[in-house]
């Protein structure tokens, strides 16, 4: 049986799938907020812990609970809420046939890899996105984490 391939997909749905994204993960990062706000309260009753103790251990939660997300979209599916909005899906490129990329299923591992090259691009003021614009059409994190992302609106065989 013959894999479909799929062209690499453009910038402007990447960015765009993950403005959809953004908003889920707000939403996901408020209650892990909220829960953590309560048992830290629970945890120290009347008592009150300085803030930056509460704001240094709430960051690697949310971090983790975003984190948490995205390898979940990624490992079951291949695909976010805001990746299947806009008909792209990331894969796993770690073998090749001689029509070109292999997909296959992401593991856990390429999922944390990839969430974690993300941070690094965005927090080096999207240099790692950028790159984009280039021959390759692959990010730092695709490529670090072996991955590609597809556009499923545009197949080469």
């Amino acid at each position: 049986m013959n894999t479909p391939i799929y062209a690499t997909a453009s910038l402007s749905k990447r960015l765009l799938a993950l403005a959809y994204d953004v908003l889920l993960v707000f939403g996901i990062c408020m209650a892990v907020a909220a829960l953590y706000t309560m048992g830290a309260q629970a945890l120290v009753g009347d008592r009150s812990l300085p803030s930056w103790i509460l704001q240094l251990t709430l960051l690697p939660c949310l971090l983790l609970a975003a984190g948490s997300f995205y390898s979940y979209c990624w490992y079951s599916s291949g695909q976010t809420l805001g990746m299947q909005t806009w008909r792209i899906k990331v894969v796993s490129v770690k073998s090749t046939n001689s029509n070109g990329v292999q997909p296959q299923k992401l593991s856990l591992g390429q999922c944390c890899i990839r969430f974690a090259g993300a941070w690094l691009s965005f927090l080096c003021l999207g240099c790692g996105f950028l790159i984009l614009l280039g021959a390759n059409r692959e990010t730092w994190h695709d490529r670090w984490s072996n991955t590609q992302v597809q556009d499923l609106t545009k197949r080469i065989n």
